[in-house]
């Protein structure tokens, strides 16, 4: 679940990455003690953006997940360097202890969003009036139309709010919940929480 800040009059985009299991293990084999840290696993398979977790790392224990298997905020989103190697540009591990061996990048096996479509809804509240969505067919009356975007390459969704849409919401709060539609028909959740609708200063 995720709780967004929108602030009126800027355009957001709400990312979403779908993974389901198995899990992917990929070996580690080195992990530099640098700002970002640095991690080397052979063919790890991950694309830019993918969260994915450390587990298991002799030495370097500061790196690994808190929980087994890991929860959400174990994972962290990699920035690819090369086929062998990515980077987590959020953990400085210059004063971690030395990586010694072994470990793995653990990460959701990515969903093939081809054929697929996703659907975000945001009303006052559970039940509540829809204030805006992505799907024209439920719009209501007066309702702003959220954009969809997917990327099969980057196996990302994003859901766009314009700066007329959240100019146009007047509500100080809401909640949203996202959807994926993959290519049979079958219905899967993404995502749900609350909105928090911020007053816009430069105008």
């Amino acid at each position: 679940m995720s709780d967004l800040r929108i602030r009126k009059g800027k355009t957001f985009a709400h990312v979403l990455r779908y993974g389901a299991k198995p899990f992917i293990y990929k070996e580690i084999t080195a992990i530099a003690k640098t700002a970002p840290v640095r991690v080397t696993a052979t063919a790890h398979g991950l694309v830019e953006g993918w969260p994915a977790a450390v587990v298991s790392a002799g030495g370097m224990k500061e790196i690994n997940a808190e929980s087994a298997p890991p929860k959400s905020k174990d994972y962290r989103q990699v920035t690819v360097v090369d086929a062998n190697t990515v980077e987590f540009n959020d953990i400085n591990a210059a004063e971690f202890k030395a990586y010694t061996s072994g470990g793995y990048l653990q990460y959701f096996t990515p969903v093939d969003l081809a054929g697929s479509t996703s659907r975000m809804v945001v009303r006052t509240k559970v039940g509540g009036e829809i204030i805006a969505s992505s799907d024209s067919t439920h719009v209501t009356a007066g309702a702003a139309q959220i954009a969809v975007t997917t990327d099969n390459t980057a196996k990302k969704i994003a859901f766009l709010f314009t700066d007329e849409v959240t100019t146009a919401i007047v509500q100080k709060s809401a909640v949203f919940e996202c959807e994926f539609h993959d290519a049979l028909g079958a219905v899967h959740y993404l995502d749900s929480g609350d909105i928090e609708f911020e007053q816009e200063i430069a105008t």
